[in-house]
């Protein structure tokens, strides 16, 4: 199994723990992570997802998972035909990363806010709603650049010769800090069980050729 962006490992040792890996691997540009990580039993390698190419043989790995990485990135390109370079032939992927056009995204564009996933400066957040900075505590900067429609995501995992087998809609992760209100987190329950609605999807995918 391969981790794009293993971070501390955690996620990363779970999840293959739990579908039995014998070997779990990681990639992570912050060689301090991938320390940590490494100390979770992955074997991991310091690299630029979003340029470097991949450390790995052709079709090397069973399963590959990248979470809450590609919104960090200018394009996905890299990471997704170095992805499908190294999964085997009918191999899976499990991809997870922030919505464009989730319900929330769409409500305060027609407002004319700034999405709070897609952020222009290093140095804050501009023209995001109050609302947002009233619900969580961290409201710095997490070098969020690019976000990705549930559609267009799955057309590019088309395109680069992987067939969708299931997506999920998630909800407001990571969750409030303070009680967003029984209406906003009913809409958001509702709304979420649409993957191309929620603030977040999961999209399984199998190499095809």
């Amino acid at each position: 199994m391969l981790d794009m962006g293993c971070g501390y490992g955690a996620l990363s040792h779970l999840l293959g723990d739990s579908l039995r890996f014998k070997e779990i691997f990681g990639i992570d540009f912050d060689e301090s992570r991938a320390s940590v990580a490494s100390q979770r039993g992955l074997k991991t390698f310091v690299r630029d997802i979003g340029e470097d190419r991949f450390p790995f043989a052709d079709g090397y790995f069973d399963f590959a998972t990248s979470f809450g990485v590609l919104d960090h990135i200018k394009n996905i390109d890299n990471p997704i035909s170095e992805m499908r370079r190294v999964v085997k032939p009918r191999g899976c992927v499990v991809i997870s990363t922030t919505n464009l056009s989730s319900w929330v995204n769409r409500l305060v564009l027609l407002l004319g806010y700034q999405p709070r996933n897609l952020e222009i400066s290093k140095k804050g957040l501009f023209g995001v709603h109050a609302l947002y900075k009233h619900l969580y505590s961290c409201t710095e900067p997490m070098a969020r650049i690019s976000s990705i429609t549930l559609r267009a995501l799955e057309e590019f995992l088309n395109f680069n010769g992987f067939s969708i087998l299931k997506r999920w809609g998630t909800g407001l992760i990571p969750s409030p800090d303070r009680d967003p209100g029984a209406l906003m987190k009913t809409v958001d329950k509702f709304l979420s069980k649409r993957p191309s609605l929620a603030v977040r999807y999961i999209i399984l995918a199998k190499k095809m050729r």
